[in-house]
């Protein structure tokens, strides 16, 4: 039996990898930090060695440099796993001898890969096509899934769900899911059985604390079928259950009729999460597709401005844009925005709520002073109903919770001008 030892600091992380690698038929040998793991690459001589970069007690350069130093286990493949930003520094780095480099959060499909080709064994990931997401807003777990259902999904989606549980000591989440656009049979019944047993040993089987959003006739009528499923509310519409949920009526969130604050809460995000998962529910295979804005209906070289204190943020929209060829203009604060209104105009606006000079809602209360229209998608790490509101109530287009995604970025953008042009 192949012995595979995982060096990492995450007890959720570490557990997931076991059970990954078990199913597989490994052996897997646990170690919890840089120490430990050196200590147990002598003692264990494992087949391959799956590890963090960022290590207490002793880092990840060292562990590699005193291991190619060591006759008996320098061979060891090695499989690094680290942040993006250094993954080209530690490629450079000599004498460490690295097998294979994956980037945070790991995508599944691609470590199954690299462990398959190092150990010259065939290895499955379920390629069923499926699109889940989910994040935490006003202690309310928002799982959305589409397309299908894939068993490696699934359990990532456990994974993720105890990692926000635990991040955010979050005490007996509610628990909406939104089910849309399936491509299921009755073959697909044991899959439905995992996805929502998953759910509910995450949030103590409190099936009063989990709802259903759903058009899909074999969905309901499982969980009306299943037992152990039966206490589980389903509905159609979101208005059936929204109360349930956060308490209060639709009509309170969607003032006027707008509908774009309801589409926020369930996918603009989580709770301004500052810490990113390990894990991705996307596969490597998936790569993101920049969506085509050179339609023909956007025949003009746009112009963006980002304002915010956040110089990554800045950076980080930027890029979001960089094969647009957009002009994308960065400002500090509301103030430098404003003042630059004297002599540019804009096509669109990523506007932050919290920064210094003059603030996010003091901006939007001189666009509409002033009567400057221009979209804007508002972009904060607050995520209060109260702030989601006030932004509403000045007419924004969108709302995004930090930190924020590339794609959900890209198609909040096209949504917008395939509105305005």
């Amino acid at each position: 039996m192949k012995r595979i030892l995982v060096i990492d600091e995450s007890p959720l992380l570490r557990q997931y990898l076991k059970e990954k690698c078990e199913g597989f038929g490994f052996q897997v040998i646990l170690a919890i930090s840089g120490l430990d793991g050196l200590s147990k690459i002598y003692s264990a001589l494992p087949d391959v060695i799956i590890m963090d970069f960022n290590l207490s007690r002793m880092t990840g350069s060292e562990i590699l440099l005193q291991k190619a130093q060591s006759p008996n286990v320098k061979d060891i493949p090695v499989i690094v796993i680290a942040q993006p930003h250094i993954i080209h520094q530690i490629s450079k780095t000599k004498k460490i001898n690295i097998t294979k480099l994956i980037p945070k959060p790991i995508k599944i499909d691609a470590l199954v890969d690299a462990l398959a080709g190092i150990l010259n064994v065939p290895l499955d990931v379920d390629l069923s096509p499926c699109i889940i997401d989910v994040h935490l807003n006003e202690n309310v777990l928002f799982i959305e899934i589409a397309k299908g259902l894939n068993k490696d999904k699934i359990d990532i989606l456990k994974y993720r769900i105890l990692e926000l549980i635990q991040i955010y000591k979050v005490d007996k989440p509610k628990v909406l899911v939104i089910m849309s656009d399936l491509n299921i049979t009755e073959a697909d019944n044991q899959k439905l059985a995992l996805l929502f047993n998953s759910i509910l040993d995450t949030i103590g089987f409190r099936q009063d604390s989990m709802k259903i959003l759903t058009k899909s006739p074999l969905v309901t009528a499982f969980l009306r079928t299943e037992s152990s499923f039966r206490d589980i509310e389903v509905a159609e519409r979101l208005e059936q259950i929204m109360d349930n949920i956060f308490n209060l009526k639709v009509s309170q969130f969607v003032p006027d009729g707008k509908t774009v604050l309801k589409q926020d809460l369930i996918k603009g995000g989580g709770t301004g999460q500052t810490k990113a998962s390990e894990l991705e529910l996307k596969f490597d295979r998936e790569q993101d597709k920049v969506p085509s804005f050179a339609a023909p209906h956007i025949r003009k070289k746009l112009k963006i401005a980002v304002v915010d204190d956040d110089e990554f943020i800045q950076d980080f929209i930027e890029s979001a844009f960089a094969e647009t060829g957009w002009s994308v203009k960065k400002y500090n604060n509301g103030k430098e925005f404003i003042q630059a209104l004297a002599t540019h105009q804009f096509d669109l606006v990523f506007l932050d709520i919290i920064m210094p000079e003059l603030d996010g809602f003091e901006v939007l209360d001189y666009l509409k002073k002033e009567r400057i229209e221009v979209p804007v998608i508002v972009l904060s790490a607050v995520s209060q109903r109260n702030t989601i509101l006030k932004a509403i109530s000045f007419g924004v287009n969108s709302y995004l919770i930090k930190p924020l995604d590339v794609g959900l970025i890209l198609k909040k953008t096209q949504s917008i001008f395939k509105r305005n042009f």
